[in-house]
């Protein structure tokens, strides 16, 4: 968990891996990533809450980044 600053203000980042398992095979397990962005929405008293995931582990950083730049190209307009 972190606290980011985004383009629309700061914002809770909370990152973690999930083991998923298809069957009994070891082999088949993996992790599933989730990030999520906890935003507070501009005169409110609410959040908006972005969720991603992916099940692709072994890219899981790089599928982060992109979360990350999604999360950033948020901008709030009146």
């Amino acid at each position: 968990m972190s606290i980011e600053e985004l383009h629309s203000g700061t914002a809770v980042r909370v990152r973690k891996l999930t083991p998923q398992g298809g069957d009994e095979t070891p082999e088949r397990w993996h992790n599933s990533l989730s990030v999520e962005y906890h935003i507070p929405v501009p005169g409110a008293l609410a959040f908006m809450l972005l969720t991603f995931s992916t099940p692709l582990e072994p890219i899981a950083d790089a599928m982060a980044e992109l979360f990350d730049a999604i999360a950033n190209s948020l901008t709030w307009t009146e």
